[in-house]
């Protein structure tokens, strides 16, 4: 479902800001992005190192400018393994601009910033939770061209979005009380090193 309304949030996109003869020009690349992520503050618990990935599109619109729309998706495990949290996942859309600067012919090095919504599942024992929250991200790498129409993209990028989530109060003997559920807010993230290809 998500994979779905990100291509069609993507196409949508690409239709209304790239020009028909773009696509005889070859200034639109498919990325595929296998990394790791490195967790922040995902929810009222510590992560392990994850693994994912993302797919997107990319545009060319100036000789230095790229605009890209981007899916990903990353799973962290607790490393608490006998707490209420399992793991946490993350994935959802992002957009934004690329703007590169050339090393030579055949190296770009880029940076880039767009607006993201993150979907943040977090698996509990005593039940899961999950919703989409708005934020942003920034990344920054290399692109390297090896062959007419393939290059090689090794980079780090770092998420953060405004985060929502329950936490459970279980009383503890001698003071007793009630099972309480609280909402809290705060802003959550986490970074990826990524591998990426590029395909023209």
């Amino acid at each position: 479902m998500v994979l779905r309304r990100f291509r069609s949030l993507a196409w949508a996109l690409c239709s209304l800001l790239v020009p028909a003869a773009a696509i005889g020009q070859n200034k639109i690349s498919v990325a595929l992005r296998p990394g790791v992520g490195f967790p922040g503050d995902l929810a009222p618990a510590s992560f392990q190192t994850g693994v994912g990935f993302g797919a997107g599109l990319e545009y060319q619109a100036l000789r230095r400018v790229a605009l890209y729309a981007l899916w990903d998706y990353y799973r962290f495990s607790a490393t608490d393994k006998g707490g209420d949290i399992t793991n946490a996942i993350t994935n959802g859309p992002s957009a934004g601009v690329k703007f590169q600067g050339a090393f030579s012919n055949a190296v770009l090095a880029w940076a880039s910033g767009g607006a993201a919504y993150t979907r943040v599942d977090v698996r509990r024992l005593m039940g899961d939770s999950g919703d989409y929250y708005p934020g942003w991200e920034v990344g920054a790498g290399l692109s390297i061209r090896i062959g007419s129409r393939l290059a090689l993209s090794p980079s780090v990028r770092h998420r953060e979005f405004n985060l929502e989530y329950e936490v459970i109060y279980i009383p503890e003997p001698p003071l007793g009380g009630d099972l309480r559920i609280d909402t809290e807010n705060r802003w959550a993230d986490y970074t990826a090193v990524e591998f990426a290809f590029l395909l023209r």
